[in-house]
């Protein structure tokens, strides 16, 4: 008896030690009493809590105070657990409780105390529930910006024309607007938005030239059976592929819908809005919304600086595809580089898997070539392969194109950089001063 009453005093001792360290404690002892009850833990549990000592945790006294019972749970569990309690006023504090065993590994005693006083549990969670959301805008904003460094750091695309392109395209993206990218089939549109615009996965390519109008306002808008692509909630930024062959009215529906509803649209085209509307195939309403956010990209014929990289690009991953090391000679290179790709990127693809494919030797030289990359250089690879020659080639093919698109020597020496001089003796020296 002496020693039951001075272990129980023991614990007293203990629970008035950790009362300086942790506010509100209470120490039950192995069988599940209460032994100790502190003066803060009456203070927050009103004066219930004072009755509590030598009761069993089991007790309907002691479930009437704490719900739920952290004593009672490392009872059972033997783990240190910390849950949150409320006294009858609602407010809500954390407690911890801790299991104590002796050198033989039995269960002594039970110490619970408050590990957090909360004097308003609904605002603490409502401020971790917004700090929770922040948290996971800023790890998506983060891998966005992530991929889209790596994508960037890729990129095919080292002309000035394409580092514009991405500038503002990231702008508009950044900040949610709309865009109009232009330029002939082929040259990198869908390339470059997905890039910019699919980081999060919830861009949707639509090709408005492969549907009927009919099918056309029933896939974007829907009808009573089923929705439409512009009313999923899976699809935050849309691509439009041919956007002006919608008619009219759906065009001037779309804009509508767009703005009422927070779209992102991307309308991509072969030509600019005022090529377009001179042409009537688009309405006032879709001009004057996308007619801010227009970019142009022109083919690949213009963009020298980025069709090595195409090549690269091409003869790298279709070695892969068809497990083989084939290779180019400088001479057969330059014909590639001197080429006028009609088809500009997709002409690039085909006919480097072509070469890949069915190439026999490890090295590809000029004579395996297609006529008509050759056609206008086999003389001077047979007869004279020096540096200065073969870069003239390359430069003649450069003229030859630029001259051919844009007819003057101003807006030739223009677009290539070089004075209208330098644009004149250029086009005399490789196509001849009667066309000039």
């Amino acid at each position: 008896m002496y020693a039951i009453s001075k272990q129980l005093e023991q614990y007293k001792y203990i629970g008035k030690v950790m009362e300086n360290i942790h506010p509100s404690v209470t120490v039950m002892d192995k069988n599940g009493t209460f032994v100790y009850i502190g003066t803060a833990c009456k203070d927050f549990f009103g004066a219930e809590a004072d009755s509590l000592v030598g009761e069993n945790v089991c007790s309907p006294q002691v479930a009437k105070v704490f719900h739920p019972c952290v004593s009672q749970m490392v009872l059972e569990t033997r783990k240190k657990m910390t849950i949150t309690q409320k006294n009858s006023n609602g407010e809500t504090t954390f407690v911890t409780g801790i299991p104590i065993f002796d050198n033989y590994g039995e269960l002594e005693l039970i110490i619970c105390f408050s590990s957090w006083d909360i004097t308003n549990y609904e605002d603490l969670k409502t401020h971790f529930e917004q700090l929770k959301e922040e948290n996971e805008d800023l790890l998506r904003q983060i891998s966005r910006l992530t991929k889209e460094e790596a994508l960037t750091k890729n990129l095919i695309g080292k002309s000035r024309n394409i580092q514009d392109a991405m500038r503002l395209l990231q702008i508009f993206s950044k900040q949610d607007l709309p865009a109009f990218i232009y330029g002939p089939v082929g040259c990198g549109k869908t390339y470059l938005c997905k890039i910019v615009y699919g980081q999060s996965g919830i861009l949707y390519e639509y090709n408005c030239d492969l549907v009927s109008p009919e099918n056309i306002a029933l896939d974007l808008f829907g009808n009573n059976e089923k929705k439409g692509i512009l009313d999923s909630k899976g699809y935050h930024t849309i691509l439009l592929y041919h956007i002006e062959l919608l008619p009219a009215p759906l065009q001037r529906r779309l804009i509508d819908h767009v703005k009422q509803n927070h779209l992102v649209i991307i309308g991509a085209a072969p030509k600019s809005l005022d090529a377009l509307k001179k042409e009537r195939k688009v309405s006032d309403e879709l001009y004057y919304f996308f007619k801010s956010y227009q970019v142009e990209i022109l083919s690949i014929n213009e963009r020298p600086e980025d069709l090595q990289g195409f090549l690269d690009y091409y003869i790298q991953t279709f070695n892969a595809k068809y497990q083989k090391n084939v290779s180019f000679s400088p001479r057969a290179m330059n014909c590639l580089l001197g080429y006028h790709y009609k088809d500009n990127i997709i002409g690039i693809r085909y006919i480097v898997e072509r070469l890949i494919l069915t190439a026999e030797k490890a090295m590809i030289d000029v004579y395996q070539l297609p006529k008509e990359f050759t056609q206008y250089s086999d003389e001077l690879f047979l007869q004279n392969e020096s540096l200065e020659n073969m870069m003239e080639l390359y430069e003649r093919g450069i003229i030859i194109r630029a001259y051919e698109k844009y007819h003057t020597t101003i807006e030739v020496g223009k677009r290539l950089g070089i004075s209208q001089a330098t644009a004149a003796r250029k086009i005399a020296k490789y196509i001849g001063k009667k066309k000039m």
